[in-house]
């Protein structure tokens, strides 16, 4: 064999070693690429309004309509059969199920929902994020605690130029709720108050996890109860423990 046919065969055999790598590095720019413009995409979104509909744990569609000031308030309103009004702003939300109901309000300071749709958004402030695309769709994950789905969050948008069209939302007791969005458009946004709510019962931090903790004795979630009595160590500088009799 010549030397010349050597050098040619060595170098595509080089070639084809190193091109997957070469392609696994652009795709993983493109794909990071992607997500910095839909982060940008969610900073600048601004005051939006648009129709939703939500896929609960059970199976339940819900349908209704949806506004955001862009500083992280968002307010649902459910169809007519239900009367039933959510609405995250300051870090608390706020569910009031009738139309001259009480309102209950509990704080999400540690759900990944507090500061979406706001000038607060960052990719960053997350522990974990991943990232896949796949045709003309991609989707983050975006994780509170790298070692935990619970209060994490799957954005969903368009792909390459980012456009929100859904995003599935686990919450601290691993329940998953899917929420489509569609029809959004910018709007002149309304006063304040239009995302407040009178409210009758306040929880907040370490109450609302007492309260939590009461839930998960009588499902008999141990893992989960030793997470909140951790967080609750933390946040208060005590060394509660949990024991199982």
């Amino acid at each position: 064999m010549s030397y010349k046919k050597k050098n040619f065969i060595l170098l595509i055999i080089f070639f084809i070693l190193t091109f997957p790598n070469l392609a696994r590095s652009e795709d993983s720019t493109e794909t990071n690429k992607w997500a910095k413009s839909f982060e940008s995409y969610l900073f600048n979104l601004g005051p939006v309004t648009g129709k939703f509909s939500q896929l609960d744990k059970l199976g339940k569609l819900s349908k209704g309509k949806f506004w955001s000031n862009g500083k992280g308030s968002i307010k649902f309103s459910y169809l007519p059969e239900s009367e039933l009004i959510i609405t995250i702003n300051d870090g608390l939300i706020s569910v009031k199920e009738r139309e001259n109901g009480a309102v209950n309000q509990y704080s999400i300071k540690d759900s990944p929902i507090s500061n979406l749709l706001s000038k607060s958004f960052s990719l960053d402030s997350f522990a974990l994020k991943k990232i896949s695309i796949e045709g003309n769709i991609g989707t983050i994950e975006l994780r509170t605690k790298e070692s935990s789905k619970r209060n994490s969050i799957y954005l969903t948008g368009d792909y390459p130029k980012p456009k929100l069209r859904q995003w599935k939302l686990i919450d601290a007791q691993n329940n998953e709720t899917l929420v489509f969005f569609s029809k959004i458009t910018r709007f002149d946004f309304l006063d304040e108050n239009f995302f407040k709510e009178q409210v009758n019962l306040q929880f907040t931090g370490k109450s609302l996890k007492f309260l939590f903790i009461g839930r998960l004795v009588k499902e008999k979630n141990i893992q989960a109860l030793a997470e909140v009595i951790d967080e609750i160590n933390i946040e208060t500088n005590s060394d509660h423990s949990l024991k199982i009799i």
